[in-house]
């Protein structure tokens, strides 16, 4: 699902930066305040102190400002004196904190251990403000960012109370609030009062359809976005929720026709060029007839994007996505060159290019570009894998089943959702080079742990669960050694496998197959061979040809047998400066 960050920074302004200060407030130095002025001598210094508030500016003169009028205070000033001795405080209080909130975010990288000190000097400034006028509002909201949330929380009800009547600031005392919950729900509830105490605040109208889209309320985001476009109709944050939220309710078309008609309003279209793309390209996994034509639509909006911007990244990238759906290699390699012309050694772009040279069957450059990316990043078991994958393609069963070693004897915990894959790997490279045995039991531990931790994805899941199943019952149904051979098992499995991929996977029912010819039933065995060989041509499978064969030796009422052999490759790897390794 795609997100939408909180664009909540037009409020918080400021307080980001409390946390890493760098320096410390000095309190202000001066004479004893607590003796008794007289009148005369505490209205001169209301009046110095005034005089000196007009240009006062650095933390020192603010602090000057605040001694002055503290001691004039101690005097016999009458009660409108008093008055503005307090706000020269209250307000040179609150300036000097907002003048070390923005000291120390330009210097919030030089001394992290002053952060602590810079914090209870700010808090003690601001208490100082809200003390001299406790309807100091700035102040309130300046202390409820860098308090911690309970005590933040006190303040914000404060403001809440002072606020009354400011729709503007209390909309944004709202958002405060939301900002500081804890759960999805009731950020949504501030953010709705913040929309609902000024609907000109657009910041609030994002935030509420961000959560929305964010915990799966698609509808209510959807209407939402609609109407923020009612009043921004070009704002680009609106227009891409809106089209999130259509995606996500399986209405891509509409996304699609929302997008179109937007493009040519707004300032910058490439960004919602490339959001069109990325619509297309999913279409095109629904709509597998009119695939190809789908897809020139995306190649076509992308280009547009990389016309205007040779130097985008992202674009070049999706781009090379979609010319290798449409198995134009040589130009998805191309964009992928581009890439790394701008960021050299950039794992996506060598992991892409791994890919589009293993479509090509230049399985020793996909192992070299993935080498690199796994050198670059080795605690990455996704990369790993795919890596004893190519291994295993390239004919390099005991270096594939190094990898998987890796992976399932790791306690790594981020590794655990990779054990089963690895197994199913091993298992396989075992398979390759006839050691059955060995093969059967990381099956069996494959298909255990599959079935305790499954996958989010149920059609990975699904995916994942047929291989295993139909390839345990290959070696159950087709091992030359007595011993190893279970048909009737073979035929539960295969037969599951097959219900998983709805009897339309040429290889697993050819499995199936094999399985009944183990049991004696042959007329079973030639109906689901005929029917991998019709599948199997559908497909443009390269193992038709074995699919043949199998058929035709069921036909003569023989079993089939199968102990693969292969020899480890020994021609080196190229590497990606032209040295072979």
């Amino acid at each position: 699902m795609r997100l939408f960050g909180l664009h909540l920074a037009g409020f918080v302004g400021v307080a980001l930066a409390v946390v890493i200060a760098n320096s410390e407030l000095q309190p202000a130095q001066g004479q004893d305040t607590t003796a008794k002025l007289s009148a005369q001598d505490a209205q001169a210094l209301l009046d110095q102190a005034t005089d000196l508030k007009i240009e006062a500016d650095t933390p020192d003169e603010l602090g000057k400002v605040i001694e002055l009028a503290e001691k004039a205070l101690t005097g016999g000033l009458d009660k409108e004196n008093e008055g503005l001795a307090k706000q020269l405080i209250a307000s040179s209080a609150l300036q000097r904190a907002q003048s070390m909130v923005q000291q120390m975010l330009q210097a919030r990288n030089r001394n992290p251990a002053a952060v602590g000190r810079m914090r209870t000097n700010i808090r003690r400034d601001l208490k100082k403000s809200i003390e001299a006028d406790p309807k100091m509002v700035d102040a309130i909201l300046l202390l409820a960012q860098i308090e911690e949330p309970a005590e933040a929380k006190k303040q914000l009800e404060l403001a809440t109370q002072l606020l009354q009547g400011d729709k503007e600031k209390l909309s944004k005392v709202y958002m405060m609030k939301g900002a500081l919950a804890q759960e999805m729900e009731d950020k949504l509830v501030e953010f709705r009062k913040a929309v609902e105490i000024d609907p000109e605040n657009l910041e609030a109208r994002q935030a509420v359809i961000t959560i929305q889209v964010a915990t799966g309320k698609f509808d209510e985001a959807y209407t939402d976005a609609k109407s923020f476009l009612e009043k921004e109709p070009k704002n680009i944050f609106a227009i891409k929720a809106a089209v999130a939220a259509l995606k996500e309710l399986g209405k891509s078309d509409e996304a699609i026709a929302l997008l179109t008609s937007k493009i040519e309003e707004v300032a910058d279209p490439n960004v919602l060029l490339a959001d069109r793309a990325e619509l297309y390209v999913d279409q095109a996994t629904e709509k597998k007839d009119d695939s190809d034509t789908i897809l020139a639509k995306a190649v076509e909006d992308l280009s547009k994007v990389v016309e205007a911007d040779p130097k985008n990244g992202q674009a070049l990238m999706t781009r090379s996505r979609v010319y290798l759906q449409l198995k134009q290699y040589d130009k998805a390699e191309q964009d992928i060159e581009d890439v790394l012309a701008l960021q050299p050694n950039q794992p996506g772009a060598l992991y892409f290019r791994s890919i589009v040279a293993a479509n090509q069957k230049r399985l020793g450059d996909a192992i070299s570009d993935l080498q690199q990316v796994v050198r670059l990043i080795p605690n990455n078991a996704e990369f790993l894998l795919q890596l004893g994958s190519y291994y295993q393609m390239d004919d390099r069963p005991k270096k594939a089943i190094q990898v998987a070693d890796e992976i399932v004897k790791s306690e790594n915990e981020e590794w655990a959702d990779f054990k089963t894959r690895a197994l199913r790997l091993r298992g396989d490279a075992r398979l390759s080079i006839g050691e059955h045995t060995a093969a059967i039991a990381d099956f069996e531990k494959a298909i255990e742990l599959l079935s305790k931790v499954g996958l989010e994805d149920k059609e990975e899941e699904k995916a994942e669960k047929s291989g295993l199943l139909n390839n345990l019952a290959w070696v159950l149904a087709t091992s030359p050694v007595d011993a190893i051979r279970n048909g009737k098992r073979a035929v539960e499995l295969g037969t599951q496998a097959c219900e998983l991929t709805e009897f339309k996977a040429a290889h697993i029912l050819s499995t199936l197959a094999a399985a009944y010819a183990e049991v004696g039933q042959f007329d079973e065995a030639l109906k689901w061979a005929e029917k991998a060989v019709e599948e199997g041509k559908k497909e443009g499978t390269e193992q038709l040809k074995q699919l043949q064969e199998e058929l035709d030796s069921y036909k003569v009422k023989k079993p089939w047998r199968e102990k693969q052999e292969t020899k480890e490759k020994k021609a080196p790897i190229p590497s990606p400066d032209g040295v072979d390794t």
